[in-house]
């Protein structure tokens, strides 16, 4: 992780310890544990519902600053290295909510039955029970809910992900194939220049020789990297190996793989046919070669060209 983030996380935590040091201070719970549990108290009293409370409440604040921790330190580590879909941060926080929400709504229950067991009955503890078991019923429902929403949410989120990912996918699969039978030539015959629609001018060039192609695309496949999504294959170049008469005439003789990412705006690749026939076209060294290759098949073929082909092409 960098620097920053590392600040960003140890700041939080110390929020978090801090806001849970007050919480206690400001609800008087270690006073109240601490004076209830002084020598000389009577049984009665020390296990009454109020101290029984206070420590159940501090569990409780123990339990929310410890998952508060462990949520925040998952989204900051998440920001900064990826390691999880949105849509499972979003789930796993739906579930700590509710969980937190059932505990906290069921503390009164638990002290109270807490002091019953400890032979502290009276009619108000027998009221309040009944009170709160109504009150714990309507927690499980509430919290049942929050869990069926937050998943639901995180589950609709990964399928729209997914969904997005997969058409992706699609359409750069698409686009690599385009660049099958893409050429990189050396010379040309004929160079045509006209206006565009832009002011600009339309280059047609024609007759090109000696030339590079693509010749193949194979095993495409994608894979994950950091934040990013990268699409990998395999290729074959071929190159003229006839005279300027059968600039059809080619044969294979190299090989690669290349992996692009897919945001040219975060990591300057990209996956349409343009940037992939650029990343083909640096890693290949298609200008060093083309210059090999003239200078053989000019070599080779000189003397069986006519006067216009030699001046043209060579």
């Amino acid at each position: 992780m960098s620097s920053q983030s590392w600040f960003w996380l140890l700041l939080g935590l110390f929020v978090i310890y801090r806001l849970y040091r007050k919480a206690l201070d400001k609800n008087g719970i270690d006073i109240t544990i601490k004076v209830y549990s002084e020598p000389g108290t009577p049984k009665k009293v020390a296990n009454s519902a109020k101290p029984r409370l206070a420590k159940l409440q501090k569990e409780l604040l123990t339990l929310v600053a410890l998952l508060s921790a462990a949520l925040y330190t998952l989204v900051v580590t998440n920001l900064s290295l990826n390691y999880l879909g949105g849509w499972y941060v979003l789930g796993i926080f739906g579930i700590a909510i509710s969980f937190l929400f059932l505990k906290s709504e069921t503390l009164p229950t638990l002290a109270l039955l807490e002091a019953k067991e400890s032979g502290v009955v009276t009619d108000f503890l027998i009221s309040e029970e009944n009170l709160q078991t109504k009150r714990l019923a309507s927690a499980r429902n509430t919290s049942l809910v929050i869990v069926i929403i937050s998943l639901v949410i995180s589950g609709n989120w990964a399928y729209e992900v997914q969904k997005n990912q997969s058409a992706a996918k699609l359409s750069a699969t698409n686009e690599v194939m385009k660049i099958v039978g893409t050429g990189w030539c050396s010379n040309f015959w004929d160079i045509d220049a006209n206006p565009g629609p832009d002011g600009d001018y339309i280059v047609n060039k024609s007759g090109g020789w000696p030339c590079i192609s693509v010749g193949s695309v194979s095993n495409i496949y994608f894979t994950t990297e950091g934040k990013n999504q990268k699409m990998c294959f395999n290729y074959s170049l071929t190159r003229s190996d006839g005279p300027p008469s059968q600039s059809n005439s080619v044969s294979d003789y190299d090989f690669g793989s290349t992996c692009s990412l897919d945001s040219w705006l975060e990591t300057g690749e990209g996956w349409d046919e343009d940037s992939l026939w650029s990343k083909v076209r640096k890693e290949a060294n298609i200008e060093v070669e083309l210059n090999k290759l003239q200078n053989v098949m000019c070599q080779y073929h000189y003397y069986g060209m006519t006067y216009e082909e030699q001046n043209v092409y060579c």
